[in-house]
């Protein structure tokens, strides 16, 4: 075979580690779909918990933008 025939054999091979969960690749791949999957859920609860929460938001971030459009357009003294 050659070496790139070895990788997309690689690619695809589940390897069980020593306290027989999956290791490499494939484990590395699944845990971060467990991980967003976590976040993503927690974020949905938290957003639809309350009825205002993404008012509150909405006000924060244009709040935000504002202090940051001001801040860009002050002019700066020039060095003598």
């Amino acid at each position: 075979m050659t070496v790139q025939a070895n990788r997309g054999v690689a690619r695809h091979c589940r390897v069980v580690g020593r306290n027989g969960g999956f290791s490499g690749v494939a484990g590395q791949r699944g845990s971060a779909i467990i991980e967003y999957s976590i976040v993503t859920f927690l974020a949905v609860i938290v957003l639809i918990s309350q009825e205002n929460q993404i008012a509150q938001l909405m006000d924060a971030i244009k709040e935000v933008y504002e202090s940051f459009s001001f801040a860009l357009s002050m002019t700066f003294p020039t060095p003598d």
